[in-house]
Order: C-alpha cells, then sequence, then structure tokens
C-alpha cells in the first residue's frame, strides 16, 4: 500500500536492477504452504489498517524465513529520484 509520502515498491525493487529475471516464484515455484502464510499475514496488517488505522509496516520490508520460521522487519526510505514517486 503507498499512501501520502511513503515509498513505494518501485522505491525498494528499482526495475533497472532486475539482473536476472529468471529467479522468479513464477519460474522456479515456491513451497505450497509459502502462499498460504503470506496471505494470512497480508489479511492480518489489511485489518490492522481497516480497522484501526494503524500501519505497522509502513516503509518496512518483512522477511520471513519458513524453515526457521523466522521474520525480521527491515527499513528503507523513500527513493528521491523513483519515476514512480515523482508521477505521483
Amino acid at each position: 500500500m503507498v499512501e501520502g509520502d511513503s515509498a513505494c515498491y518501485e522505491c525498494l525493487f528499482p526495475k533497472e536492477q532486475h539482473v536476472n529475471e529468471n529467479l522468479r516464484c513464477a519460474d522456479s515455484g515456491v513451497l505450497a504452504t509459502t502462499p498460504n502464510v503470506m496471505a494470512s499475514l497480508q489479511a492480518h496488517h489489511a485489518l490492522l489498517y481497516l480497522g484501526l488505522g494503524k500501519m505497522p509496516l509502513k516503509q518496512k520490508l518483512m522477511l520471513w524465513d519458513g524453515l526457521s520460521m523466522k521474520q525480521r522487519l527491515l527499513a528503507f526510505e523513500k527513493d528521491t529520484d523513483c519515476p514512480v514517486c515523482q508521477a505521483r
């Protein structure tokens, strides 16, 4: 979700840095349970936003390791040269 002056997806993953498109999940596949876990987390955060107005993951990237069941949160900033943000 992009709200106000927050960073967008392009700020975090610029298209010119997509060196190897062969590493996409659509091509290499994912463990069948991973999309279910991610969908549940996304639904949870959507309800936090819609019901309580909270955005605990604003400008953060959550990394989830399905093997160890650990997760990390990484903060990131808006790219001042981002063409998507400049067009908003």
